[in-house]
């Protein structure tokens, strides 16, 4: 767990009840979306496929609407979004967080 969401997690699911701890965690587990997945994903555009990790972490229209324009601008977009996914996966996993908050507690 290196990064600030996953220590945010960490604290959330120690301030739940025992009982709850454990599912709390699995949920978080089984649904979050690894930055670095994302990024390697997104290392793809070098295969002529661009916009496969905005898919991965939820964000399918986007990622269709980058491989259109990963065409028409030769390559630039996916390289642009080199630089951007690995916030946007970590953004995702801080909004699930917040949605098991507000789903299971805490």
């Amino acid at each position: 767990m290196s990064d600030l969401v996953e220590l945010e997690v960490t604290q959330w699911v120690q301030s739940l009840p025992a009982e709850q701890r454990a599912s709390a965690q699995m949920s978080y587990l089984s649904m979050r979306k690894e930055p670095t997945t994302a990024l390697g994903l997104s290392f793809l555009l070098f295969l002529g496929i661009s916009g496969v990790g905005r898919m991965y972490i939820g964000h399918v229209g986007y990622g269709i609407a980058m491989l259109v324009l990963n065409w028409l601008s030769c390559g630039i977009w996916g390289i642009i979004d080199l630089f951007l996914i690995h916030s946007a996966a970590q953004q995702y996993n801080r909004s699930l967080l917040m949605q098991l908050r507000l789903t299971i507690g805490g």
